[in-house]
């Protein structure tokens, strides 16, 4: 794929982001019609996407800039909560909490090794995916007991991996990415808060 087009797709995943931001935001636009909300998650797509902010850059693009590539299962993953804010107004989307916490054990594992903290390096299992598709098929396992959509997600970023969608050659970059890390920690804090409510509301 070209650069040009694995750019743009990044690019569009900020910007799905950025909508997915603010149409989930309470007390602003949630409690309004499916109809109002996905209005003004196309707008705010749009504006994230091409109105520059700073110079000739839009907000998406100095994010890109700021945190680099994404993982093709962030921009999907994201379509998926903005499809759940339109159409199942659910906080949480239905999705196990297991989920998002293997993806942040992986991600500090991950991020450990890279910075030296392990003495194996657990980022260059990715350059030779062989060594990792018992660990993936196990993971794969999990997923598809505790959430479907994560097996198909995974799935997907195997495919993408395979046909190289993304500029990296690393296995590990198909499968996550700072920002879905960084959605999984504020799900996991949601999830954590919420528990922490009903827990004082039932006393």
């Amino acid at each position: 794929m070209s650069q040009f087009l694995v750019d743009n797709l990044v690019l569009a995943t900020y910007s799905l982001f950025i909508s997915w931001i603010v149409i989930s935001i309470p007390f602003l636009t949630r409690s309004r019609s499916s109809s109002v909300k996905f209005t003004i998650a196309l707008i705010v797509f749009l504006a994230a996407r091409f109105i520059p902010i700073f110079q000739y850059y839009s907000l998406a693009y100095i994010m890109f800039g700021a945190f680099g590539n994404l993982s093709v299962i962030t921009m999907f993953l994201l379509l998926y909560f903005i499809y759940a804010e339109l159409v199942r107004n659910n906080e949480l989307y239905g999705i196990s909490q297991i989920v998002f916490f293997i993806l942040v054990l992986l991600a500090a594992l991950l991020y450990l090794s890279v910075f030296g903290y392990l003495s194996c390096d657990v980022y260059s299992w990715g350059y030779y995916p062989a060594w990792m598709l018992l660990f993936y098929v196990m993971i794969q396992i999990v997923f598809s007991i505790k959430s479907r959509l994560f097996a198909i997600l995974w799935l997907i970023a195997l495919i993408a991996f395979i046909f190289k969608i993304q500029t990296s050659i690393n296995f590990w970059d198909y499968l996550f990415d700072p920002l879905l890390i960084s959605i999984s920690i504020f799900y996991l804090l949601i999830f954590c808060i919420n528990k922490i409510v009903k827990l004082f509301s039932h006393r």
